[in-house]
């Protein structure tokens, strides 16, 4: 394993990482769900058993085991959909990712009199930079189109694994949640991926003093606001899970763009395009566009958690399940929450009926 995964690590300890408010995925059971409150069980796909004593009292008390999944780059302001653009602005030019290199050269270097020559050459300059770079690695495309797309699958379906301890309360206070968040997990093309916050180096979270209630069918967890930490998360992913997905024994973007692109090719083809300076020179500068392109993605990733707190503001409603009669909840299915993404003052709402959840009795 490389140095980076253990330099994310430590910027994942140091950030005290990822405080979330649970969300699952909603799945419609088959059991019946609680009763609206005329004694009557209702299943919503047809009859269901219940309790002989429909009088009694719904108990929602207890520990959930929760699944949840956010779409955290619809609501996002800024950084997080900067970094997915970044992909697409690599693709997305008739001679990507050569337009792309080149634009990064230029906007880092203020060259002068070469910048100038190298402008006036383009976008022919572009071109021929784009035959050298499919010459040597014509799958180069391919893989960042593959980088962007499985970075966007885990951005907008972010799973967070966490527990709700519903408890009793004050007759005129009610229930009260406490959520305890022990993990992460995400997907990419079926394959689920999931680590937990003690291998990360992070203790649990623990949030509590929301309300609950139950309404009839209606269970609600009540608004919360919870900060969230991930880009030092999804950092960490891009460069030890995404990256060697696409092109097998490597690691980190930089290494990626050095392995597949020949900056003393094209060095030399710019050299022979404007005969002027070196081709060792030009090399030099495809390289620097290298680890800066690279490192604008990582710096992006990372700077969430550096700049500001990112906090969601949020609500929730489910289903409530009792599959055996017993007049205790069971399960919550069908849950989605509601709310905004806040970062540094400038909200995001999330996106209807992409944040959603399911929780399990434990």
């Amino acid at each position: 394993m490389k140095a980076s995964t253990a330099l994310f690590a430590r910027r994942l300890m140091s950030a005290s990482l990822f405080a979330l408010f649970a969300l699952p995925l909603g799945c419609v059971g088959h059991e019946p769900v609680i009763g609206d409150g005329d004694g009557d069980q209702q299943d919503p796909d047809g009859p269901g058993g219940g309790s002989d004593d429909p009088d009694t009292p719904i108990d929602a008390t207890g520990m959930y085991r929760l699944d949840s999944r956010f779409d955290l780059i619809s609501g996002m302001p800024g950084t997080v959909g900067q970094v997915t653009n970044t992909f697409i602005d690599m693709t997305d030019d008739p001679y990507d990712p050569a337009t792309w290199l080149i634009d990064t050269i230029l906007e880092e270097w203020n060259g002068g009199f070469v910048e100038d020559l190298i402008e006036d050459a383009r976008p022919v300059l572009d071109g021929v930079v784009l035959d050298v770079m499919m010459d040597h690695a014509p799958e180069l495309v391919q893989q960042i189109l593959d980088i962007g797309d499985a970075f966007g699958q885990v951005t907008r379906q972010f799973g967070v694994d966490s527990t709700l301890d519903v408890r009793g309360g004050d007759a005129d206070v009610g229930l009260t949640a406490v959520h305890t968040v022990s993990g992460y997990h995400f997907s990419i093309d079926g394959t689920e991926y999931t680590y937990d916050l003690a291998s990360l180096g992070s203790d649990v979270v623990v949030v509590g003093g929301g309300g609950f209630s139950v309404s009839g069918s209606t269970a609600t967890v009540a608004q919360h606001g919870m900060p969230l930490r991930y880009g030092g998360f999804l950092a960490l992913v891009l460069d030890e899970v995404i990256i060697p997905m696409v092109a097998p024994g490597t690691y980190g973007l930089e290494e990626l763009l050095q392995d597949q692109i020949d900056c003393y090719a094209i060095g030399l083809r710019i050299y022979q395009e404007i005969n002027f300076m070196s081709a060792d020179f030009y090399a030099g500068l495809c390289e620097t566009g290298i680890e800066v392109g690279a490192n604008y993605v990582m710096d992006r990733l990372i700077s969430i958690d550096q700049s500001a707190q990112v906090v969601l503001q949020i609500s929730g409603q489910a289903r409530a399940m009792d599959g055996d009669g017993d007049r205790r909840i069971d399960r919550l299915t069908g849950g989605a929450w509601s709310g905004v993404i806040d970062y540094a003052g400038n909200q995001g709402p999330l996106a209807d009926g992409a944040n959603v959840f399911t929780g399990d009795r434990m």
